[in-house]
């Protein structure tokens, strides 16, 4: 039950702090976080409370975009016609639109040392397919 409890309160704290736009990840055993200037000296006492529930969280949900990315391209090179034009990518992003191609940049959503870099945009906003498999996980 206390486990359930932390793992609840991690969420409600997870939720809070990416709708102010701070994006969390797992770093190893460790949480990072940007910008930094975002969370409050109360904020980070709770990210320390919760870190393990967290770092759950984050793996979890990095598990499973990972296993959509293989899916997704398991099923582009299997016989048959492929889904999209462009295989495994989305076509549209609800909220951003349409896949285009542009000039190679830094994925929006990735950070830190290993950043993703991407020529696919929605609505402008660049993607590596990580993200962007995981904005489509996020909005079903």
């Amino acid at each position: 039950m206390r486990s359930e409890a932390r793992m609840d309160n991690a969420q409600t704290l997870l939720h809070r702090l990416r709708q102010r736009g701070v994006i969390l990840q797992a770093a190893g055993e460790r949480l990072r976080f940007a910008p930094k200037h975002a969370v409050s000296a109360e904020e980070r006492e709770l990210l320390k409370r919760h870190k393990e529930a967290l770092l759950a969280i984050l793996t979890a949900t990095s598990v499973a975009v990972q296993e959509a990315v293989v899916g997704e391209l398991r099923h582009s090179s299997s016989p048959g016609p492929r889904r999209g034009y462009a295989g495994p990518w989305p076509d549209e992003l609800p909220g951003l639109g349409r896949r285009t191609v542009d000039f190679f940049d830094a994925c929006a959503d990735c950070w830190g040392p290993g950043q993703r870099w991407s020529w696919v945009r929605y609505g402008g906003v660049v993607l590596c397919l990580t993200c962007a498999l995981h904005r489509v996980g996020a909005t079903r």
